[in-house]
């Protein structure tokens, strides 16, 4: 798991603030697939880069967005990993901290030659910071290791 979050975790992570959008997308395989429940929207990757890409040039300036990750669910074999639990994303404008959100998801993940690379993303809906501070912090493997 720790393969997993220097991967893909702690680059996504630092994707959003630096507004690096093709180093967030270079996290995906070929074959990924993106769901939004709550919208009943499924994209493959070509829609789903297409829309990154315009949500992340549509950042207001002075606008830094963070991410952080905690899980409920962390469950990895040689190749293949799933992992769920919620994301906050917050952030700092000119007027001071933002509104933090936050979203559950779950992902399956999938190592190749060139590391591990997310293949599913299903987004789970809205949750508060309770649900966000009830799932492990992304460093802390206890709870997944066997």
């Amino acid at each position: 798991m720790r393969e997993l979050n220097s991967d893909i975790w702690l680059p996504f992570s630092e994707a959003y603030p630096d507004r690096d959008v093709e180093r967030y997308l270079a996290l995906h395989g070929p074959e990924f697939t993106w769901v939004h429940a709550g919208e009943r929207i499924i994209e493959g990757l070509a829609e789903y880069a297409a829309r990154i890409r315009e949500s992340f040039a549509g950042l207001p300036p002075g606008i830094t967005v963070h991410l952080a990750f905690r899980f409920t669910e962390r469950i990895a074999s040689a190749r293949l990993a799933s992992e769920g639990g919620v994301v906050r994303m917050s952030g700092d404008g000119p007027r001071g901290p933002l509104p933090g959100r936050y979203n559950r998801f779950h992902t399956i993940a999938r190592r190749g030659d060139n590391g591990w690379r997310l293949v599913v993303d299903y987004d789970g809906g809205t949750t508060d910071v309770a649900g966000y501070e009830a799932a492990y912090a992304v460093d802390d493997l206890t709870p997944f290791t066997p």
